[in-house]
This record gives C-alpha cells, sequence and structure tokens, in this order.
C-alpha cells in the first residue's frame, strides 16, 4: 500500500489559467454575473476561479441524483444502477509533487485540466467529503465534465450540507453538523419588560481540503496516473489539490483522495486518532480494523457473518472507528448491504462492466477497535513488529495514539484472507 507522505509541500498560491472565457461577463464599468440560476450560481464561480477555473458554460453544482441519470440517458431503478463507461481495474502510480513527480510537471498537469474545465463546456461540481465523523470529516470538491463520474463520486463520498466554504482553510473539519455555529451579535432581546432569548447564530465556516480536477492531463500524468501537491499554510498541512485524467481509474482515484484525507488526519498530532487505509467489521458487538484488508479478506469476513461497517480508510481512535468513506468500489461483487434498511437507506449503488459502487451508509462512529489485524500476504509484518508498521503507513507523529490504541486493542498479522475472520475474537 502506498502512502504519502506530504513531506514536500506546496507553499504558494494554485497557479490559475486565463479567465478570457468571462469576458462576457465584464463590462467597462464592473465585472457582473448576469444570471443566478442552475449551472451559473456567482458563489460557484467565484469558488471555481480559487481553483483556476473559469465557468464559461454551466457548472451544475450538487446535482441530484436523478439529473446526473437523465445526463447520461440512464433510468433511476431500485437497487443497483446500471452505468456504462466507468474506468474501475486500478491502474497507473499515485504520485506526489515533490517526491516523484516535479513541482513543474504537476503545475504544467494542473494548468492543463484547469483550461480543459474553462473551455465552455458544461461540467459537474461536487462538495462532498471524507470522514463519517464530524471531528475529522474533510470537505472534497470533485469537478468533471463527465456527469458518471459525479455520480460514482456521490456514491462512495460522503454527501453533506451546505454551508459557506472557506478555501483551504485547514484541517479542523467540515461540515460539522448542524449544532456546530456561532453567534454573530448578542442573542438576548429587551421586549420592555424583559430579556428573550433569540435564535441568530450562523453555521461555522467550513472548509474544503481537499480538491480534485479532472480533465486532460500533459505526457507526464497521461491517463492513468494521478498526481497530488499538499498545501502548507503557517506550517501546517491545509489541503490537497489532485489532478487526473477523466479516463482515470476510479479505484486509483479513491485511493488518492483517502491517501490525503489520511495524511491531512495524520498531519495534526492532537487529535488522538490515526487514519490508515483498512476496512472495519462488526461482529458480535465488536469492531475489528484490517489493514490493507482487499476484496479476499472483505469476502471471507462478511461470509462468517461480520458487518462491513466502512473500507478503503479507517480513521481509529480511542472512542471508536470512523470511516474515511461512505462506500467502496470491488471489481469482483458488490460489497454487503443486508445491515441496511432498504426502505430507509438513501446509500447509492452503482455497478458497471468490470466493478461494482457500494454505498455502505456507515453511522459516524461505531465500537472501539477490539483488535487491529495487519493483513499481509507477503508475510514480511510480524506482530512483534505491528506497532512500526502501522507507524510506517501513517505518520511517526502518531506513534504515541498508535502506542495508546495497541494498549486496549490487540494485535495479530494474518497472511491469507481466510484466516482473518477466525481472529474475530
Amino acid at each position: 500500500m502506498q502512502v504519502f507522505r506530504a513531506q514536500r509541500v506546496f507553499r504558494g498560491l494554485s497557479r490559475f489559467s486565463s479567465t478570457s472565457r468571462l469576458a462576457k461577463y465584464e463590462t467597462e464599468e464592473f465585472f457582473v454575473y448576469p444570471r443566478n440560476v442552475d449551472g451559473d450560481e456567482p458563489s460557484v464561480n467565484w469558488s471555481l476561479l480559487e481553483s483556476g477555473v473559469a465557468n464559461g458554460g454551466l457548472a451544475f453544482h450538487n446535482s441530484p441524483v436523478s439529473k446526473l441519470l437523465k445526463k447520461i440517458g440512464v433510468k433511476d431503478v431500485k437497487g443497483a444502477i446500471d452505468v456504462s463507461n466507468l474506468n474501475v481495474k486500478a491502474t497507473g502510480k499515485l504520485l506526489e509533487a515533490g517526491d516523484n513527480l516535479d513541482h513543474d510537471e504537476f503545475g504544467e498537469n494542473l494548468s492543463q485540466v484547469q483550461d480543459y474545465l474553462s473551455e465552455g463546456q458544461d461540467m459537474f461540481v461536487e462538495d462532498l467529503a471524507v470522514g463519517s465523523h464530524p471531528d475529522y470529516r474533510l470537505g472534497v470538491r470533485v469537478v468533471t465534465r463527465r456527469p458518471e463520474i459525479a455520480l460514482a463520486a456521490k456514491s462512495v463520498l460522503f454527501q453533506v450540507p451546505p454551508r459557506p466554504i472557506k478555501f483551504h482553510g485547514g484541517r479542523k473539519g467540515w461540515n460539522l453538523g448542524p449544532y456546530q455555529k456561532t453567534n454573530v451579535e448578542d442573542n438576548m432581546f429587551w421586549d420592555g419588560k424583559q430579556y428573550i432569548e433569540i435564535d441568530n447564530t450562523v453555521p461555522l465556516q467550513g472548509q474544503r481540503p481537499i480538491m480534485v480536477l479532472l480533465g486532460r492531463t500533459a505526457k507526464s500524468l497521461g491517463d492513468e496516473n494521478i498526481g497530488t501537491q499538499f498545501v502548507e499554510f503557517q506550517g501546517e498541512i491545509v489541503g490537497a489539490t489532485i489532478v487526473a485524467s477523466e479516463s482515470v481509474s476510479l479505484t486509483s482515484l479513491l485511493t488518492a483522495i483517502g491517501n490525503a484525507g489520511s495524511v491531512i488526519v495524520n498531519s495534526d498530532a492532537q487529535n488522538e486518532a490515526v487514519a490508515l487505509p483498512a476496512a472495519t467489521f462488526i461482529k458480535n458487538g465488536k469492531s475489528y480494523v484490517v489493514v490493507n484488508a482487499d476484496e479476499d479478506v472483505i469476502t471471507a469476513a462478511v461470509a462468517s457473518g461480520a458487518v462491513l461497517y466502512g473500507t478503503h480508510f479507517q480513521t481509529v481512535s480511542p472512542r471508536g472507528v470512523s470511516a474515511l468513506l461512505s462506500g467502496g468500489i470491488t471489481e469482483k461483487a458488490a460489497l454487503s448491504t443486508s445491515h441496511l434498511d432498504a426502505a430507509t437507506s438513501t446509500a447509492l449503488s452503482l455497478k458497471t462492466k468490470g466493478g461494482f459502487f457500494t454505498g455502505l451508509q456507515p453511522d459516524n462512529l461505531t465500537f472501539p477497535a477490539a483488535k487491529v489485524i495487519i493483513y499481509d500476504a507477503a508475510g514480511k509484518v510480524d506482530a512483534a513488529k505491528a506497532k512500526e508498521a502501522l507507524i510506517d503507513l501513517s505518520d511517526v507523529k502518531k506513534e504515541a495514539t498508535i502506542t495508546k490504541l495497541l494498549g486496549s486493542a490487540g494485535v495479530s498479522v494474518a497472511t491469507k484472507a481466510a484466516q482473518v475472520p477466525g481472529l474475530f475474537v
């Protein structure tokens, strides 16, 4: 499992493309958007400019599933929706600017994708999130000209309510929930006889640390590789920009997003949580975190009667385990959703040639880990070196956190998928 270290971060502004596509909105006296309709909302257009993308056509923001399905000519059906032209099989490499990708090469790819998205064609802007628990939730914006990719993003990332956004504003959570508010002024009102408490609170400003721009890339990335550049402000990692072709494997893209979210969570040495590439299973009222779990591990665990809580990436803390992703991508079979209430579930599942996108709709937090299991098919890790292996997969800042977690949770190592369910004890 490749893990980003984020030690070679970018300490400057994003490279913006030309805004000549917006010339139709400009006059000698002022600059104005003449419309405020679906696909041409001023707040969305200005926020895209912050990422170097000029909306010269229509930018559909957080489109309903029904509208996305209509765009791709697919009828909404009960159960998994059949969507073609989604690339699932993981190929290519995850490249980090400043490590195995030069910053200038990343900038070249970023500029090409920005220009591609600014050509005046319709695009889809999805403001989603990673992190089921509010304390570790991070905003993710996905910008693409392909509605089927926007639909896939809705399936595996968390859909969140709208909130005023602060671009690359930090890593202290995003869309923290309806109760996360702040007073704008004194909330007591004197009516002449008595003080009356009034609700004049406003939602706390959200944050969008992770930006994903998909389009036409340069040769250094091509159609298979993905580039990530971390952003630092005042000594802290505050975000990441991910650039890739619209033809890229969505499994690889999801891994890049999960990796970026993990780096941002793990960069905070104060939060007593560690994000790991793992799946979480629940059995007999206990949580089991399986690091590096693949599809064979998931199949074996579910067959043993365990419930899959989350896949790909998990955030483990003394309070409990939370999922970074709301769903998962598999190649052989769709993930089990037998634990969801079909009548009330809002999870979105898709199927395509060569793969499945399954919404799991995990709760914000499940039981603290009863055991951490490291799945290592190569047999290079033993239980005595478990802590070192987990630190290597996360961050050296998390050594104390991992030590504390392993003090309350047992640790085991499995070299075969069939061994994993036997460790759920």
